[in-house]
């Protein structure tokens, strides 16, 4: 599995998953904060949520950029070239798409993790009266 990774480019796939591990960092913070009861500003703590699913988000829209950028550079060499076989092609094609699916499955992975500590925030009443 991880030489995907290093098939898809490993810059790409590094930065998708470094923003992944600071999306499990949060998430693991703003856990313990849920497990403590201890959310003191309700809209705060709502904010700080959706940085957990932005940072997911981030990680697909990069993941779509460089495989954009990959397949610009594929047409690019496959025009100066002439004629590529089709093995070839759809080799490169394959390769193209990883930062693509390693971005959905972080983003559907964050998405969850954002899900869950809310429903948990609500169903623990972890919010601190005033």
């Amino acid at each position: 599995m991880i030489h995907y990774l290093y098939e898809g480019g490993i810059y790409f796939t590094g930065t998708q998953t470094l923003l992944f591990l600071i999306t499990l960092a949060t998430a693991v913070y703003m856990g313990l904060k849920v497990v403590k009861k201890d959310i003191k500003q309700e809209t705060r703590f709502r904010h700080n949520l959706k940085v957990i699913r932005s940072l997911g988000l981030i990680t697909l829209i990069f993941g779509i950029g460089s495989s954009l950028l990959g397949l610009f550079l594929t047409f690019d060499a496959i025009a100066e070239v002439g004629t590529v076989s089709m093995e070839l092609l759809a080799g490169g094609l394959k390769v193209v798409l990883i930062p693509v699916i390693y971005g959905i499955v972080i983003y559907l992975t964050s998405f969850l993790i954002w899900l869950g500590l809310d429903l948990a925030a609500r169903n623990n009443h972890s919010f601190v009266s005033h």
